[in-house]
């Protein structure tokens, strides 16, 4: 019940679901076809770039050989199989910078591709929902209790890039 002189609470935002099926919210993946600039060399997506930061500075090679794959399916395959042949090419800080290094490859593609800025823009404030059934880190895992981590990274890319906008209007 409201009390008299009381506006009534909002309602709640209706989350925004996306996946790989979802083809209209493709490119919130760090998968999706978008090229990244980071340090003068051209990724073909952010993961290439997230997997490719965890050998830089250590082994530029390496990271080298994870921007050079062409199918971005085998990229986390290759960045594996370079870890356990040579540890000490990770970067030491690796565990504690994981997240941020993602956050860091995805809000470049989103201000390198201003339709996707505008995309992400357009989702208001509503809630993002990475669905995978799959991934309890990066999304919402099969009881939807995941962690939800690249949904909540965007909407913190969202708001940051929303803040940035009016600052440059």
């Amino acid at each position: 019940m409201v009390s008299v002189g009381q506006p009534p609470a909002p309602a709640p935002l209706t989350p925004i679901r996306f996946s790989g099926f979802t083809p209209e919210f493709i490119p919130f993946l760090n998968y999706s076809p978008h090229r990244v600039i980071y340090q003068n060399a051209v990724y073909p997506t952010a993961m290439h770039l997230h997997e490719a930061m965890k050998f830089l500075p250590n082994s530029p090679a390496f990271a080298e050989r994870i921007r050079a794959c062409a199918d971005v399916g085998r990229v986390h395959v290759l960045s594996k199989k370079l870890t356990r042949q040579s540890p000490n090419a990770v970067r030491s800080d690796w565990v504690s910078v994981y997240l941020l290094m993602m956050e860091e490859a995805i809000i470049l593609k989103f201000r390198q591709h201003a339709n996707l800025q505008e995309m992400l823009l357009s989702t208001g404030d509503a809630p993002l929902i990475y669905a995978d059934a799959e991934d309890t880190y990066w999304g919402e895992g099969p009881d939807h209790n995941g962690m939800n981590n690249l949904g909540l990274l965007l909407q913190r890319i969202r708001t940051q890039l929303r803040s940035e906008s009016r600052l440059t209007s």
